[in-house]
């Protein structure tokens, strides 16, 4: 099997010296300190946050790849398959296991494993449709008098403003039938939800305590400090 890159190395059949593609480190979803080096199979190389079908043991795991070496001081077992044409984890989601990794000392493959779905766990394929929303397409609504939950889905649309997500429409209480019937008379429609994120100022001033604390935090970042807050 594939050894940590800080183990010893043990006879096997591939060795990475004579391979003219790059060694692929993999952390894998098992209670094991290190990452595995892997021999890269055929092709491009796997990109760094994507899943790999790799042999462990007397089995095979679905395991992240971290990185790609040109040599290993270890005999490799090649990967069995490249899951994902492109990295299923962004850069920020890699740091933050390796962070996660280092500061709770587990170890960095089960990190991963919580960062992902469990289909994804299980190497099946990920599709990375966004979420799909409703959003009014009229400034006001005809009379809507015969069909109530239709006025009522249009109405409470209007005064949410932005387009309501799928899976909060039940705890809206919107009709799903009534959007539907809304589309089809081009009042409504179903969009596909691209997050964004921006940084607001807060209208609230902080009270001497809270400036304290907030300065203590700030002078502290990047530091393995804990606070406490009241």
């Amino acid at each position: 099997m594939a050894r940590p890159a800080a183990a010893a190395a043990q006879p096997l059949a591939v060795r990475a010296e004579a391979m003219t593609s790059p060694v692929v480190r993999v952390a894998v979803p098992r209670p094991l300190r290190g990452e595995f080096d892997y021999a890269a199979p055929p092709g491009p190389p796997p990109a760094i946050g994507a899943r790999v079908r790799v042999p462990l043991g007397r089995g095979e795991v679905v395991g992240v790849v971290t990185r790609l070496a040109e040599t290993s001081a270890h005999n490799l077992r090649p990967v069995t398959a490249v899951l994902d044409d492109a990295p299923l984890l962004p850069p920020d989601l890699i740091a933050l296991a390796a962070w996660m990794s280092d500061y709770y000392h587990h170890p960095l493959g089960e990190v991963y494993a919580t960062l992902l779905p469990s289909v994804a766990r299980r190497g099946s394929a990920m599709e990375t449709r966004p979420p799909l929303a409703w959003r009014v397409t009229a400034d006001a609504a005809p009379d809507l008098g015969r069909a109530p939950k239709q006025r009522e889905a249009f109405e409470a649309l209007r005064e949410l403003g932005a387009p309501v997500p799928d899976a909060d429409l039940a705890a809206l209480g919107i009709d799903r039938r009534a959007l539907a019937a809304l589309a089809q008379k081009g009042l409504a429609s179903r969009v596909e939800l691209r997050p964004s994120y921006r940084l607001a100022a807060s209208p609230h001033a902080l009270n001497l305590g809270q400036e304290r604390a907030v300065a203590a935090l700030s002078a502290a970042a990047g530091q393995r400090r804990a606070f406490v807050l009241q």
